[in-house]
């Protein structure tokens, strides 16, 4: 198996088990599988995988805040706390990864 193949199938296995945490609400593990995912998305130069990322973490994001608001992983206990929620932290570093495989596939085009 290549390295590559590795990382992908790494990949799906993390975004499964970060949405199996999330359903049994232990939300700590379902938001650090899918930083982890993001990591591999990250390696492979995946822009469609970075999406995913994305939009799962906006998706476990909105429902933590909408089902479990006073949980620490909770959009208002990152307020109460004076901080940020890492839910956005991990939207922002996939946005930025996006970002960066737009700005370097432009670049060999041109």
């Amino acid at each position: 198996m290549t390295p590559d193949n590795v990382l992908a199938d790494s990949y799906e296995q993390l975004i499964a088990v970060s949405q199996k945490m999330l359903q049994t609400r232990h939300y700590e593990v379902a938001f650090h599988a899918l930083q982890a995912a993001l990591h591999c998305a990250e390696e492979l130069k995946d822009e469609q995988r970075l999406v995913t990322v994305e939009q799962e973490a906006k998706r476990q994001r909105d429902l933590i805040d909408a089902t479990a608001p006073e949980h620490r992983m909770s959009t208002q206990a990152a307020v109460d706390r004076g901080g940020k929620n890492l839910y956005d932290t991990l939207i922002r570093q996939a946005r930025v990864h996006i970002n960066q495989i737009k700005l370097e596939q432009r670049k060999i085009a041109s």
